[in-house]
């Protein structure tokens, strides 16, 4: 199976939007979703629903070049609205370890803090003395 990719540039690919014509490499600049602008969400549903309307589902006709077309926009679509899923969730992610990592290192500050309390008088006169 050929690169995705590599079929959408050699064939010059291009995907209507509210914007007009936008190029494969124009993709990855959209949002997911969007109320005002072009966004993935919605350029995936319409090419979705273009191959919806010009499939006439059959086992044994041959497929059409627009269908192949609408196939590979399709492919590409999905593909990135994947990639930057992932890239969101791994974002969300990182967030959650960097605030868990600052709570438990907090925990132990406190920690450390409450064991020098508990000392005795002569304890911490020894201490300051090793310093």
């Amino acid at each position: 199976m050929k690169n995705i990719f590599e079929q959408a540039t050699k064939t010059k690919l291009r995907f209507n939007s509210t914007q007009g014509l936008l190029t494969t490499e124009d993709l990855w600049d959209l949002p997911l979703t969007s109320q005002r602008k072009s966004n993935l969400n919605d350029i995936a549903v319409s090419v979705s629903d273009e191959l919806d309307k010009s499939t006439g589902k059959s086992f044994v006709k041959k497929v059409s070049e627009i269908n192949t077309e609408l196939e590979l926009k399709l492919e590409i679509l999905k593909y990135i609205i994947s990639v930057k899923i992932k890239e969101i969730e791994d974002k969300e992610n990182e967030k959650i370890r960097a605030d868990k990592k600052a709570k438990l290192e907090s925990l132990l500050e406190k920690k450390q803090d409450e064991s020098l309390e508990s000392l005795s008088v002569d304890e911490i006169k020894a201490q300051l003395d090793n310093l």
